[in-house]
């Protein structure tokens, strides 16, 4: 009986720009196996960020439109083996920020943090004169 063994490990990756698509990979030794993901040990499902491909004995773990939340140790499990990488950002992000005047009220919109949204409302006076 064949041991079955990551014959591909888990590699780090390390990004410098957020909102791309990135792709964890590993490999079985044997066809048809099922690996699990995980996330600083938090079990990944597939969801809207998350792909989970098997073909064969390759496994992928995408996850979509990566942002600083994504970073982190990621690992895939089968049965008593697993193999880890971690996902990390590095040099220096730029950020588009909105600011819509609606009214009263500014929107700010930072991509940096996947969109987080912040309402100010102001008054003005104009002094005539």
């Amino acid at each position: 009986m064949e041991e079955i063994r990551f014959t591909k490990e888990l590699e780090d990756i390390k990004l410098d720009q957020v909102n791309v698509d990135v792709c964890l990979e590993c490999e079985l030794s044997k066809d048809g196996q099922k690996v699990e993901w995980f996330k600083d040990s938090k079990k990944i499902r597939p969801d809207i960020e998350h792909d989970i491909q098997d073909e064969g004995k390759v496994h992928r773990l995408v996850i979509k439109k990566a942002t600083p939340k994504d970073i982190g140790t990621y690992r895939a499990d089968y049965m008593h083996l697993s193999t880890s990488a971690k996902l990390s950002i590095e040099g220096r992000l730029h950020s588009l920020c909105l600011i819509i005047f609606h009214k009263n009220t500014v929107l700010l919109q930072d991509n940096r943090s996947d969109y987080l949204c912040v309402c100010v409302t102001c008054e003005v006076n104009i002094n005539e004169g």
